[in-house]
């Protein structure tokens, strides 16, 4: 499966990609700057709990925390920039 990483809140460390129109997957990089905004993402992206993805853009895999998955862009904006 492939996303694009849409959304990053630094601070809380979440993120979201966007995998299809208004199918959203929340997660969290495990490692420092894992990805970046319109980063190209593949992996299983809507497997819950930890899983290794691969950064297409920067060639490179990383480790995640997945929260929640099918969700829509409402959901994963307010989620991860916790309004």
């Amino acid at each position: 499966m492939r996303g694009i990483v849409r959304i990053i809140n630094d601070n809380s460390g979440l993120a979201a990609v966007e995998l299809d129109v208004d199918d959203w997957t929340i997660f969290e990089p495990l490692g420092a700057s894992d990805a970046d905004l319109d980063d190209v993402v593949t992996g299983n992206l809507t497997s819950l709990g930890s899983n290794t993805w691969i950064n297409e853009t920067r060639h490179q895999r990383f480790s995640v925390y997945v929260q929640d998955i099918h969700a829509s862009a409402e959901v994963a904006l307010r989620t991860v920039r916790g309004f």
